[in-house]
């Protein structure tokens, strides 16, 4: 008998919960683990932040188990057939000599049968090869596949977020995402991120070490609204593509937010800057075969955070941010993440009255270190005048800028502290 993948997984399909079920022993495998997982996790053994990981060696594990007990199972069968056509054939020889016709029950026949059962062994044997040749190659996608430090959230309604965040919640479409920020009533920075569509309510993309924050701070905001906020960090994941990849989707667009959908997964041109590329938020227990199916090949988080460095754009560390400077300062509207003709927010106040009365004269710029080491809070010098102050100190380094002089030279180096260090302008600021 031939094993065939639908031992493995087959009949796979989604339950009221959104809970993915099969008939095949990797399906019933997966059930238990996710049953277990979800105990786990609630009673606080697991993470969020470790959830991800932990599900990836399970599936692959599982996987291993399932090949292992199917080629088990289809050896064990053939093994049996092989001694039961012996017997048979012994008995033959012994009892059914004299006959000439090479019938089912005849010597011949008998030797035919058990070629025949030796003939599945092999075809057994092929199938194990082929078998661990998948297994191994499952195994490397999911040992390699990378997983972004982003938080994923799901609110079910619309008008809370119009009162708290920086833009317009609706202009968030299927077919379009926004980037937002969440301010102090002083109009400071606390969180940003991207806010997508999905199904009857929105999810948010942010950073991951922000999220329980994030959580805390909408649910002060909650009170008595009707809305439903829930951490999916655990079963959502964020993954970077490039432009080019998604220009590729059918119904894409060349423009900041433009959103397409795989299945149910949205895929989104980063609305800050095109330049950046892409995200697809994925369900967790989709990952594999949804990035196999886009001809997704991974590679190294790190560079995704290089690119948007280089670019000016913070994604590391925002924290650093935290009721420091204004999201104007930021750089936010610049980034389409303010929307100064949609109603009231929270930070609105401050927020429009920098903008109208044309009083920003501080920004957020990356800082290249030319010689020596920052630390957090350096102050930055030209001609012994403090220009600056380092906000972000990291692999990737932000600091707060006076743009005071009608021709600031980027191309000047900068004292801060026991450092030097340049100032870089991103592509996408106007001319200051």
């Amino acid at each position: 008998m031939a094993i065939t993948i639908a031992d493995l997984t087959a009949g796979v399909a989604t339950d009221a919960n959104n809970v993915v079920t099969g008939t095949g022993v990797f399906d019933d495998l997966m059930e238990t683990v996710n049953a277990h997982m979800a105990a786990q996790f609630n009673l606080g053994r697991i993470t969020g932040s470790d959830y991800a990981t932990v599900y990836l060696t399970a599936m692959q594990a599982a996987v291993q188990q399932a090949v292992a007990y199917v080629i088990g199972m289809q050896k064990g069968n053939a093994e049996e057939s092989l001694l039961f056509q012996k017997e048979v054939t012994e008995f033959a020889q012994t009892e059914q000599s004299t006959k000439t016709a090479p019938t089912t029950t005849s010597v011949a026949g008998r030797a035919n049968n058990l070629s025949t059962e030796q003939a599945k062994g092999f075809k057994w044997n092929a199938d194990q090869k082929y078998l661990k040749t998948l297994l191994d190659a499952w195994s490397v996608n999911v040992s390699t596949a990378g997983v972004a430090s982003t938080g994923v959230v799901a609110l079910n309604t619309a008008e809370f977020l119009q009162n708290l965040i920086t833009n317009d919640i609706n202009k968030v479409t299927d077919s379009f995402s926004c980037f937002a920020s969440l301010l102090t009533p002083q109009g400071k920075y606390l969180f940003d991120f991207i806010v997508v569509k999905h199904k009857d309510g929105y999810l948010i993309d942010s950073e991951k070490k922000n999220i329980n924050k994030l959580l805390k701070q909408l649910n002060l905001y909650k009170l008595r609204s009707k809305v439903e906020i829930l951490n999916l960090s655990n079963e959502f994941v964020v993954a970077a593509i490039s432009k080019d990849k998604f220009l590729s989707f059918e119904k894409s667009e060349n423009k900041e937010g433009n959103t397409v959908k795989y299945r149910e997964d949205p895929i989104i041109l980063d609305p800050r800057y095109k330049e950046l590329g892409a995200r697809i938020i994925i369900n967790l227990e989709k990952l594999y075969l949804s990035l196999k199916k886009l001809d997704l090949k991974p590679s190294d988080a790190k560079e995704y955070y290089k690119l948007s460095f280089d670019l000016g754009i913070i994604q590391k560390n925002t924290d650093f941010l935290q009721n420091k400077i204004f999201a104007i300062e930021c750089n936010f509207e610049e980034l389409n993440g303010i929307d100064f003709k949609k109603g009231c927010y929270i930070g609105q106040e401050n927020t429009a009255r920098i903008k109208l009365k044309n009083k920003l004269s501080k920004r957020l710029f990356p800082i290249e270190i030319i010689k020596g080491k920052l630390k957090h809070n350096d102050l930055i010098k030209l001609n012994d005048n403090e220009i600056g102050k380092v906000i972000v100190n990291s692999v990737y380094p932000f600091a707060i800028i006076k743009i005071t002089e009608k021709n600031f030279n980027f191309e000047n180096k900068f004292k801060c502290e026991d450092a030097t260090i340049k100032i870089k302008k991103p592509n996408w600021l106007p001319k200051i």
